[in-house]
């Protein structure tokens, strides 16, 4: 989440508490943030649920969208399918605020943190980990570099947690995927606040992690 967004914080905090009793819970970038192990701005809330059946979930994101717009915000459905739904919320002074909500598996109870409830830690983290295999976007590799230099985890948890998610974890891929991240440029790190320097640096605890990996 974005530290200074009020509007995004008044939405998650409005969310999770309608949610609750669906078991909806903050995850995505936003529970890493909320769990203290990046700064990195994100615009949008994912919300997803382990709990619900299909028309259930259906039923709770139609309950959503009305309380928003009880409370002013306008609500626009982007995408809905099955057990998936993608809005975007659009305050008083025209910001957006993109909303993902979903089903999906979780290993842990949630964390219950002052926003309310968050993916509990290592399943936030492991989510994370899983989509720099999955996905690699540059933003994966920000979040995971921050984690790592966070010292909560182990490199070799890490892979371990990632391996939880997702059935296919491969290690040998996983080091082509982190020797990817020399593809990357200043252009694709500053909307996230990093200079020329810090992605250099970015790169090279990656590139440092990918050639341990491959000697082992």
């Amino acid at each position: 989440m974005v530290a200074d967004d009020p509007q995004q914080r008044a939405i998650a905090i409005a969310a999770l508490s309608v949610l609750a009793e669906d078991g909806f819970v903050l995850a995505g970038a936003g529970a890493i943030r909320e769990h203290g192990l990046t700064s990195r701005p994100t615009k949008d809330l994912d919300l997803f649920t382990a709990e619900l059946s299909v028309p259930r979930f259906e039923a709770a994101v139609s309950r959503l969208v009305d309380v928003l717009r009880s409370l002013d915000f306008q609500v626009r459905p982007i995408r809905r399918g099955e057990g998936f739904a993608q809005l975007e919320v659009e305050g008083p002074a025209g910001d957006i605020t993109p909303i993902d909500l979903g089903i999906d598996y979780r290993n842990d109870p949630p964390a219950q943190l002052e926003i309310g409830p968050v993916l509990s830690l290592e399943d936030a983290v492991a989510n994370k980990v899983a989509a720099l295999f999955s996905r690699s976007l540059v933003r994966d590799f920000l979040d995971v570099d921050s984690i790592r230099r966070s010292g909560a985890f182990t490199d070799e948890e890490l892979i371990e947690l990632g391996g939880r998610v997702d059935a296919g974890f491969d290690e040998g891929v996983f080091v082509h995927c982190l020797r990817s991240v020399a593809r990357f440029e200043p252009g694709d790190v500053a909307p996230y606040g990093l200079d020329d320097r810090e992605l250099d640096d970015v790169k090279r605890r990656t590139m440092k992690w990918a050639t341990t990996l491959e000697s082992k």
